[in-house]
């Protein structure tokens, strides 16, 4: 009885520092209780409109932040959206806890980590281009046959393709490369990514072919076939003509490069048959600056093994 009284007659020094975990904001009242953070006070300020003072803190809050406070652990939370919110929200979030697990990897791994900000960007982008290819597959299926055969094709037996693309992620000012090598049969041979600060969208895809080809030559790789879906840069390849501007003599780079090859062909393929690359480079700001695989990236290999069939 001694304990009990000595603890209940410190309430009074207790209740000078304590503040109510607000929880729900059901049972903490705006005007009479101490509920806020910071050293600044622990008290609404008064005098308020009449209405306050018969508030909870509950009737302050969003309908998303009340939501949120009534769950005990991610699992509940995760369980709940998956039962009650459409397919949207579901994947966007799916996307965004993806993406919080590869930063982690990432941190560990590489001590390579990105900002907050930049996770959410990168999750957004990404669902964005899962969705639009959606959209440009159900679009596909209704298409006559003759539009539906546009995929990837295998090069002639004896030579080795390569598939190139740039990624433009305009909100953290980067510029991605990516670049597949795959065999006469279709099985991977090698790929490369990195990324740089931002480019133009011409100077992003010119760099991308640029260090694809040097690759190959350092490689000792002959009978080469490189595809872009930038068809604005194979035509200024393919074409004599030339110039004074920094994509002019980005262009100039690339074909003194390709002079090392024997044997080589540019082409342009559309993004159907591009989607190697084209998922590469979104991937690519996920690792370190630079990435070369001599086996297949988890990223496309679903990809590859459609391609294949």
């Amino acid at each position: 009885m001694f304990s009990w009284r000595s603890l209940w007659n410190t309430r009074n020094v207790l209740m000078k520092g304590c503040r109510w975990i607000v929880g729900d904001g059901s049972r903490v009242r705006v005007m009479e209780d101490p509920w806020l953070r910071g050293s600044v006070g622990r008290w609404i300020s008064a005098p308020q409109r009449e209405e306050v003072y018969g508030m909870y803190v509950n009737n302050l809050m969003e309908e998303g932040v009340r939501r949120l406070s009534s769950f005990n652990n991610v699992a509940e939370l995760l369980l709940n959206i998956c039962n009650h919110e459409d397919e949207n929200i579901v994947g966007r979030v799916a996307m965004l806890i993806w993406c919080i697990w590869q930063n982690r990897n990432n941190t560990i791994w590489n001590n390579n980590s990105n900002s907050a900000l930049q996770v959410g960007q990168q999750a957004f982008q990404a669902w964005q281009q899962w969705f639009d290819a959606q959209k440009l597959h159900n679009r596909g299926v209704q298409q006559p046959a003759e539009q539906q055969n546009v995929r990837w094709v295998q090069p002639p037996v004896g030579w080795i393709k390569c598939n190139v693309d740039a990624g433009f992620f305009q909100a953290i000012s980067t510029t991605s490369a990516a670049n597949c090598f795959r065999q006469s049969n279709g099985l991977f041979l090698s790929a490369e990514t990195r990324y740089n600060s931002n480019f133009t969208t011409l100077e992003g895809e010119g760099m991308t072919l640029l260090n694809a080809v040097q690759f190959a030559i350092s490689q000792g790789w002959d009978y080469v076939i490189f595809e872009s879906d930038s068809q604005y840069l194979v035509n200024a390849i393919t074409s004599n003509k030339v110039g004074i501007s920094e994509f002019c003599s980005l262009v100039s780079s690339i074909r003194n490069s390709l002079s090392s090859l024997s044997n080589f062909e540019v082409k342009f393929v559309r993004r159907q048959s591009n989607m190697v690359a084209h998922s590469l480079a979104r991937a690519a700001i996920s690792w370190a600056s630079h990435q070369s695989f001599d086996f297949v990236p988890p990223y496309i290999e679903s990809l590859i093994n459609n391609e294949m069939s």
